[in-house]
């Protein structure tokens, strides 16, 4: 596959991207945030007093208690849940006696509970709007359930953020609704390789394109019998738009940059009327010389 065609993103993404790095930048703050450029510089600033100013710049960070205040009090009381034949207990036991178990307690293979997993995925859908969960299972085989209980074979879950999901397609189902029939995740991104995983309906490619290549390489593929992606979107709120949501924090997140910069100025302002001196010019020695006038 060519460069080009690899890299090709959904022009709905292009729209968005930019919004939904800010939304989490100004979730997260701190470095993140001032590696954003979001301070601005002055018409006639020089870059060395701009570099300075970012560097002593500070984020009041009131996006990230909002939202995390919110998911809060939607998880303040668990989840009741009834997991039929898939496990008599509530919560499961640590020390897995099925499949289901050891997938409660480790859903993502990053030692997420699945009641932790669908609480990170609420938080990042209040940030973004919109994120995506995906259902894989590993390559390796088992030939018996014990087999695979013993090497913890079975499926995980995946959460993908909007910046990752770069590209996407809808078709209409026999009964009428929308079925996503491709998407395409970016994996990889280091500057110097960029690795895409493509899902359809039927199959899946995964590609890496290494910098200044022209054409990609298929590192691996494969085909399911599932008939759809093994994908599920969680949205915020709708906006109407097929994969756009809308974010909690779409409003306070341009304030809180407004602060950001109202105190930036305040600074420089303080700085520069409190510590100039004026200074007089004298002769001393056959040399002309400055000297300071006032307060010492």
């Amino acid at each position: 596959m060519i460069r080009e065609e690899l890299e090709k993103v959904h022009p709905d993404y292009s729209f968005f991207h930019s919004e939904w790095l800010f939304y989490i930048r100004s979730y997260f703050g701190g470095k993140f945030y001032r590696d954003g450029n979001y301070l601005l510089r002055h018409p006639f600033e020089s870059a060395e007093n701009y570099k300075r100013r970012k560097e002593l710049a500070y984020f009041y960070n009131y996006c990230g208690p909002i939202v995390d205040i919110l998911s809060g009090h939607l998880f303040k009381k668990p989840p009741e849940r009834n997991y039929g034949d898939l496990s008599s207990e509530v919560v499961p036991p640590r020390v897995p006696k099925t499949l289901f178990d050891s997938f409660w307690n480790n859903c993502d293979f990053e030692g997420s509970t699945f009641d932790q997993f669908i609480r990170d995925a609420q938080r990042f859908a209040s940030v973004y709007g919109r994120v995506s969960v995906m259902v894989d299972s590993p390559s390796a085989e088992a030939l018996t359930e014990g087999e695979a209980l013993e090497k913890d074979i079975r499926p995980y879950l995946s959460l993908i953020t909007p910046e990752n999901l770069v590209d996407w397609a809808f078709v209409r189902g026999e009964n009428g609704r929308p079925e996503i029939s491709m998407i395409k995740i970016l994996e990889v991104n280091d500057g110097s390789v960029k690795r895409y995983r493509l899902w359809t309906r039927e199959a899946w490619e995964l590609w890496e394109i290494k910098k200044k290549e022209k054409e990609g390489k298929l590192l691996s593929q494969g085909e399911h019998n599932l008939g759809e992606i093994p994908i599920v979107n969680f949205y915020n709120k709708r906006s109407g738009i097929k994969m756009i949501g809308l974010s909690d924090i779409k409003d306070i997140a341009d304030i809180n940059k407004n602060i950001y910069h109202l105190c930036s100025d305040a600074k420089e302002i303080i700085e520069n009327t409190a510590f100039p001196m004026l200074a007089m010019p004298y002769e001393k020695g056959g040399q002309s010389e400055t000297q300071p006038v006032g307060p010492r």
